[in-house]
């Protein structure tokens, strides 16, 4: 007698809103700091809307690219090679 186990790995698709938030993500850096705060906006509307997206697997990804948009940059009068960048993670 022969016994087989079935290791069927299931994959979790992500909602086609997660994937689009997820591809707008990608640009945050490339975007002004009023457009970055329109797209947090949103998402977090949608995620407080839809709670059950937090177990999406790209929404680690979105939290750490919106992450890396974070970020305080001063620029010293008078000093145009000092530039003091601060993130905030």
């Amino acid at each position: 007698m022969m016994m087989s186990c079935d290791n069927t790995l299931i994959e979790q698709v992500s909602a086609p809103a997660m994937v689009s938030f997820y591809q707008e993500s990608l640009t945050l850096n490339t975007v002004a700091p009023d457009s970055v705060q329109r797209f947090s906006d949103k998402w977090i509307g949608y995620i407080q809307a839809h709670p059950v997206s937090k177990q999406d697997p790209l929404y680690p990804e979105i939290v750490e690219n919106l992450g890396h948009t974070v970020r305080l940059n001063i620029i010293v009068p008078g000093w145009d090679d000092v530039e003091i960048t601060k993130e905030f993670k």
